[in-house]
């Protein structure tokens, strides 16, 4: 469960880090292993989806939800070549102009420092409100 926390936290997902949390907090105070599904389930701070991670751990050694995880990160470790960027934005431009012709993308961050690769792609987004108009 750590690890998922760990992936979660990253992830910047709010509600499942405090619910890994309370899990693993929960399972510290336990006097006894737990051995079962059953005996996760009546764990105050323990829900069902948890419950059955902790029984598949029990039951296998492992969870398989990791291995996916695992490559998600690799993924999400690897930078981003500058012209994937520039491909990127340009898709970014064109559906944001759909939406409102007046609208102006800017790809900002290691992008407009000129790197030749980025670890993520910030766009910033701003309108031409010549027509006095905030959005369309």
């Amino acid at each position: 469960l750590k690890v998922l926390l760990d992936h979660y936290q990253r992830m910047k997902d709010e509600w499942r880090i405090l619910s890994y949390r309370k899990a693993i907090s929960a399972i510290k105070r336990q006097k006894e292993p737990i051995t079962s599904y059953q005996e996760a389930i009546e764990i105050r701070g323990i829900g069902h989806r948890t419950a059955e991670k902790i029984a598949e751990i029990i039951n296998t050694g492992n969870l398989k939800r990791l291995q996916h995880f695992s490559k998600d990160d690799e993924d999400l470790r690897e930078r981003i070549p500058r012209d994937e960027v520039t491909e990127i934005s340009k898709r970014v431009e064109v559906a944001a102009c759909k939406i409102d012709p007046k609208l102006l993308c800017i790809t900002a961050g290691s992008y407009i420092r000129g790197q030749p690769t980025c670890g993520d792609i910030d766009i910033m987004l701003t309108r031409n409100n010549s027509d006095g108009k905030s959005s369309s």
